[in-house]
């Protein structure tokens, strides 16, 4: 029960960091904040504290701040609503939500080395025997430094490329301590079965090496490994964005966030801590991208304000928001339909109503 309780609690500690870095700009550029909320649905508690009510909400999968004039059908012309500030100002109330959680997920980061956590790193841990790898010369402990001149920072980019060489030989260069080697390693193709028939993945033969990261990193080696985590975070987006990663393998929903953050839980603090930062680096990225509803399609709203010297008609606006909304919507449901299947819960409602009807 106890680990049950700790997804939900971090999801609303990100919530309250996305909300509190909108009210404290607000405040700093002089817009009133009516309501600060966690959670949507029927009222549990609310406290009034000078202009603004806090309040926490039946349904705590999201939150808000309401801000005095910040819709045209309430704008009154008062110097402390939102529509009052000029562009700018509007624009820097948008993103502080997406800047804090990235700031947020940093300090996590930085606390998580303290504790100490493992992940998969772009060495090697072991040469397969009878691989193209073993053949080609590749050691355990050498690091790969790009394929086919992409840059590799993390184990999964590697695998990306490698999946999707069709057979072809990848130029891969690496390290082997401080000696640079560039090779020319041929692929095997390896047919797996799948509800969809066979499917062959290019394969080298190696395995990966484990880094133990702990408190021996500094502040700025801390935040060169953070933001080398920010690129590849980025790259991930862009690679599903234009379809080079599979969307379906690659996103996670509030199912599999659940139950990705409860294992890590039982694994240890730092692990728990490297998986709220990642969840704060993806919330904040992911806020900031140019789509209608979201905070950076707010942003290209008032970037077009400030070069026309006014905003869209309200129609046009409504209008891409409509769509963004739907869009939304569609991937909220895709995504934990994605959960159920992935983690095997559609099996285990299966299995219950099975036993339940006998």
């Amino acid at each position: 029960m106890f680990y049950s309780l700790i997804p939900i609690i971090i999801l609303s500690i990100l919530i309250v960091a996305h909300e509190f870095g909108h009210f404290i700009v607000a405040r700093r550029v002089g817009v009133r904040v009516e309501t600060f909320s966690l959670g949507f649905g029927p009222k549990l508690c609310a406290i009034k504290r000078g202009d603004t009510t806090y309040q926490i909400c039946l349904i705590p999968l999201g939150g808000y701040i309401k801000m005095a004039g910040d819709s045209r059908e309430e704008y009154a012309g008062k110097k402390y609503e939102y529509l009052a500030k000029k562009p700018e100002d509007r624009a820097k109330i948008v993103v502080s939500g997406a800047l804090l959680n990235y700031l947020l997920g940093f300090f996590c980061f930085a606390a998580a080395l303290i504790f100490s956590f493992t992940d998969y790193t772009a060495s090697v841990g072991e040469v397969l025997s009878g691989y193209p790898a073993e053949s080609a010369g590749i050691l355990p402990g050498d690091r790969i430094v790009s394929i086919d001149g992409k840059n590799i920072y993390f184990w999964a980019e590697m695998l990306d490329i490698i999946y999707d060489k069709d057979g072809q030989p990848a130029d891969i260069k690496l390290l082997r301590g401080n000696m640079p080697l560039s090779l020319k390693v041929p692929t095997k193709i390896k047919e797996f079965d799948t509800e969809k028939g066979k499917i062959g993945i290019s394969l080298i033969g190696i395995k990966p090496g484990q880094k133990s990261y702990n408190n021996k990193y500094g502040f700025f080696a801390a935040a060169k490994e953070y933001w080398g985590l920010t690129l590849y975070t980025y790259k991930m987006f862009g690679s599903i964005i234009t379809g080079k990663k599979s969307f379906k393998q690659s996103v996670a929903g509030p199912i599999g966030i659940f139950t990705i953050t409860k294992d890590k839980a039982k694994r240890g603090l730092g692990e728990l801590l490297f998986v709220v930062a990642l969840l704060n680096l993806s919330l904040g990225i992911f806020n900031l991208l140019p789509f209608p509803v979201l905070d950076g399609g707010h942003v290209l709203f008032l970037c077009i304000e400030k070069i026309r010297g006014r905003p869209l008609k309200r129609k046009i606006e409504e209008s891409f928001e409509r769509v963004g909304f739907s869009l939304l919507i569609l991937l909220a449901v895709f995504v934990t339909y994605n959960d159920i299947i992935n983690f095997g819960l559609w099996d285990k409602l299966s299995h219950w109503l099975k036993n339940f009807i006998n």
